[in-house]
Formats: structure tokens, sequence, C-alpha cells
């Protein structure tokens, strides 16, 4: 461990502790060539900073928080996976370290979470995932005024940072597809919870129906956790009706998995769109 210290580089280069310290950190008060100067020295001496000084001298931890809902038994979504290797990798390359927590979603777990990392300040934002109606957590985190973006849309203001997809277009898109395939009889598989994205992709399913003189049969929304076993208990549910549907939105592809799994009479998923899959359904009569 280097115990190479800002005096060090000080000494060596004739100049103030100050001028060392404001070099590194960046500052535009100091010369170009200084600065230049006091970095390859720093190198060369093996100095590496005390981010815990800094970030009390700064008062920030340059860390993202981002509390990550495990609705099965592992961590086995594969929308995180993708989530925390884009997020982890911007945030590596804007120097910020990523701090990730999981939990059950919609528990008193889950916001305590948000808790020890707002009042703990041991982040200096937080990324909300899969918004839901009436969110606690983003109602926690503008209550306490802590900087925040979401993944989705909100409900509880105006003013919201978000990013999203465009379910609603790309559910219609899935259904239009199957109708031109000659499917009258679509069922959907929806989350059990009130997410935000599944109310857009549920609008964008019944305009589509709408659109051509379909009708949402009763029992055709089943409303199942994101799993593969939700989808698989879904299916079988709708399997059971007295006139089963003969094609299957899914909200997602572990719901679409189990979807399969809960037939033999199941294809693997005709379309995916950004976790979004469609089940076609063959009955051998």
């Amino acid at each position: 461990m280097s115990n190479v210290r800002l005096r060090d580089i000080a000494e060596k280069l004739g100049v103030s502790v100050t001028t060392v310290s404001r070099a590194l950190a960046g500052y535009n008060d100091v010369a170009p060539g200084t600065r230049q100067l006091v970095l390859q020295t720093a190198r060369e001496m093996g100095y590496y900073p005390n981010l815990t000084a800094r970030h009390l001298q700064r008062r920030r931890t340059d860390t993202i928080g981002l509390v990550v809902d495990v609705t099965g038994p592992r961590f086995s979504d594969p929308l995180f996976s993708e989530l925390l290797a884009g997020v982890g990798n911007q945030a590596a390359r804007e120097g910020f370290d990523l701090f990730v927590a999981t939990t059950l979603p919609n528990t008193e777990d889950e916001l305590q979470a948000y808790r020890r990392l707002v009042r703990g300040r041991r982040v200096d934002g937080i990324i909300v995932v899969r918004t839901r109606v009436a969110d606690r957590r983003v109602q926690f985190l503008l209550d306490h005024q802590f900087p925040f973006i979401t993944f989705g849309r909100s409900t509880l203001a105006d003013h919201l940072s978000w990013v999203d997809v465009d379910g609603e277009q790309g559910v219609r898109l899935v259904v239009e597809r199957l109708i031109a395939a000659g499917h009258r009889h679509i069922a959907m598989l929806q989350p059990d919870l009130p997410f935000m994205f599944a109310l857009f992709r549920e609008r964008g399913y019944r305009h589509a129906l709408q659109a051509h003189g379909l009708t949402v049969e009763q029992g055709w929304i089943v409303h199942q956790p994101l799993t593969e076993d939700g989808g698989y208990q879904g299916m079988r549910r709708l399997l059971q009706l007295p006139v089963p549907p003969t094609a299957v939105v899914a909200s997602n592809d572990q719901m679409a998995i189990g979807a399969i799994r809960a037939s033999e009479i199941c294809l693997l998923p005709a379309l995916s769109l950004e976790g979004y899959s469609t089940c076609e359904i063959r009955k051998y009569r």
C-alpha cells in the first residue's frame, strides 16, 4: 500500500500542498502545465487518493444506489441483469460506483432499504426501477428531496425525471401481429402488482382488440407474479377456460417460459419486445 502523501508530491515539485490538491481535483485555477506535472509526478510516485477523506470533504460518495426487486427464489430476471450491466458500465465510465441491494417488492423491508440509503447518505442518488401506482418509494424520495430518477413513469408528480419504453405501442404491435395471423381469442398474462408498465401494456392490448372489433373475454386477463411459475399457473388457468384463447401475450419472458412449460402444445415465443413475449397455442382436437 502506497504511503505517498500530498506533502511528498509538493516537496518534490517545490509547490504548495494546496496547489497539488487542487491540481489533482481538476480545479481550473491551476495552470495546465502545472496540473499535468502534478498528475505525472503523482503517477510516478504511486500516489493514490484517500477516497474516504475526499468524500467527507466534498460531502459526496460518488456512488449511485439501485434497489432490485427480487420476486423469484433467486436473482433470475434477465431485465435486471441487462439493467445492472448498462448502469454499472456507464457509472464506471463517469467515475461512480454502483451500490446494489435486493429486496422483495412492495414490502416494509424494501422501504427500509431506501431509508438506509437516504438517511445514511450512502449514495448520491437512486435509480428506482419498475415504478408502481402510488409508489411508496417515489413518495419517500420526494418527501426527503433526495435525488433520484425512475425507470418507468409515475402518477405522483409531473416534474419527475424518468426513462421508459413505449409499452403501449409495443403491445399493440404484438396483438396486431397475432390478429394478422388469424387469432381472435387472445389472452394476456399480467403481473399481480400494480406496476405502471402493466397499465400501459394492457391499454395497448385493449386498444388493439377494439380497433379490430374484438372484445376482451372474461377471464382472459390473468394476474400472476412476474416469474416463470407465475406464467405457468396463469397459463393453466387459461387452458381450463370453457373456450381457451388461441394466443397469449405475456408481460415478460419469465412468464412466457412458464406459459410454454404449462402446455406441451404451446410453441416457442413468437415475438419478444423488450422483455415482452407472445405465445401461440395450437390445440389438438
